[in-house]
């Protein structure tokens, strides 16, 4: 009985550990795609940034052309 006991806790034991592994490889994973989904939104922003200014550029200058004639 006491060496099934042991066997049983060593299980356990083994099993908690197998089962923090996995979840600290889950945690870091999660991390890795916030991380790069907050890359790519950073990146989406600038892009719109980037086309909302070249609109505005082309509207003025646009507008400027329609002034002179």
């Amino acid at each position: 009985m006491q060496k099934n006991m042991s066997l049983n806790l060593h299980a356990l034991s083994r099993l908690k550990k197998n089962s923090e592994s996995t979840i600290g490889n889950a945690e870091e994973k999660a991390r890795e795609i916030i991380d790069e989904a907050v890359k790519n939104a950073e990146a989406k922003k600038k892009e719109i940034l980037l086309e909302a200014k070249e609109e505005s550029i082309k509207t003025k200058n646009d507008l400027d052309k329609e002034i002179k004639d």
